[in-house]
């Protein structure tokens, strides 16, 4: 799922990173452009189309706070921005 939405969103593949933290609630964060996705929340069972959907709008999340740190408006802004710019290539992975 996540080596697609690399090519989703032309990421480097090398700038997407997994971690296991089951405990955690992070389902992922950002540190100095490189994406980190909890693979605990990967593994909640989710169906593939669900789990891309999903993974798709976390990353929207976290590739909004290379513009901005908190979660406020402008956050939210570039959050869309990516979702809506980045859906048509989504979708035939749909």
């Amino acid at each position: 799922v996540l080596s697609r939405l690399s090519s989703v969103f032309s990421l480097p593949l090398a700038a997407l990173h997994v971690y296991l933290l089951p405990a955690s609630p992070s389902i992922a964060f950002n540190r100095g452009g490189a994406l980190f996705c909890n693979l605990a929340y990967y593994q909640a069972g989710q169906q593939q189309q669900q789990q891309m959907v999903s993974w798709f709008l976390t990353l929207c999340h976290e590739l909004a706070h290379n513009h901005v740190g908190p979660h406020d408006a402008v956050h939210e802004h570039y959050m869309m921005a990516y979702a809506e710019g980045y859906l048509t290539s989504l979708l035939p992975y749909l």
